[in-house]
């Protein structure tokens, strides 16, 4: 639970009392409307940390190319001294 957002642990919590209260009832939806609340924050979360690890990858990747082509530039200009 704690790897969720707040708002995802709250509607999280809110489903499970539900199934408490409604034991046979989960299996007739009774507590679906909570269920598809949880099932669209988790989707959320899924997207917003897609979204930063992309943007991570990015940054990763912007660095390596930097870092190859110092190398490049390195390993020409070594013979010139």
């Amino acid at each position: 639970e704690e790897c969720h957002t707040e708002e995802c642990n709250i509607l999280s919590r809110i489903v499970q009392k539900c199934h408490d209260q409604h034991p046979f009832g989960k299996f007739r939806g009774s507590c679906h409307a909570e269920e598809v609340r949880v099932q669209v924050c988790y989707k959320n979360e899924r997207i917003a940390r897609r979204a930063q690890h992309n943007q991570e990858a990015r940054i990763r990747a912007q660095k390596r190319e930097e870092a190859i082509k110092e190398f490049k530039k390195w390993k020409e200009n070594r013979g010139k001294s």
